[in-house]
């Protein structure tokens, strides 16, 4: 079986929405650890809502908050012969002050979470619990089952989008995805 920046985007989403693993499974959400991190931080949905939806499709969505998940390009051939390439993936977030507390705080705060909650989300490595591993798009799902070799983080932003009518925050975490297209 061959596998392409497609299956890698199908897996991304299969991971944050549904915990879908290649073996075992399924592993915590996004939402499922965002619940325990509310617990950690003492907040409240109100102060953090679940992700509404994860979406590769984030100009037609209509659920806030939204998880959106992007193609941003990637590399040729990483090795001779190999058959890894990298895709380079961006997980988003828009967060309008409505869906918090309605504050400019509020949003950025929100946003900042997301990404805490992803980047933990993607480092765990799998153990006992029900973590999953993260590094790996839990084995590449359904998708691109034991294609993903590597999630590596490059790095995020969190911006506001200043817009007198609807003000919202936006964040958005840059990672390489390593695949083995004949996995």
């Amino acid at each position: 079986m061959s596998y392409g920046l497609r299956d890698v985007l199908l897996a991304c989403e299969e991971f944050a929405q549904d915990g879908t693993a290649d073996t075992g499974g399924p592993f915590d959400t996004f939402n499922d650890l965002l619940a325990t991190y509310r617990t950690e931080k003492s907040l409240d949905a109100g102060d953090l809502p679940d992700i509404a939806l994860w979406t590769l499709d984030p100009y037609s969505a209509a659920k806030f908050p939204l998880g959106y998940i992007v193609p941003e390009g990637g590399s040729g051939e990483i090795d001779l012969n190999q058959h890894n390439f990298e895709h380079r993936v961006t997980w988003g977030f828009e967060v309008p002050d409505s869906k918090v507390d309605g504050s400019y705080l509020g949003g950025m705060l929100a946003c900042a979470s997301y990404v805490d909650v992803l980047l933990r989300m993607l480092v765990r490595r799998g153990s006992a619990d029900n973590s999953g591993s993260g590094h790996t798009l839990n084995l590449g799902g359904t998708s691109a089952p034991g294609a993903i070799v590597n999630v590596r983080i490059d790095g995020y932003t969190i911006a506001p989008f200043v817009d007198p009518d609807t003000p919202h925050f936006f964040a958005e975490v840059q990672t390489t995805i390593e695949v083995d297209q004949e996995q």
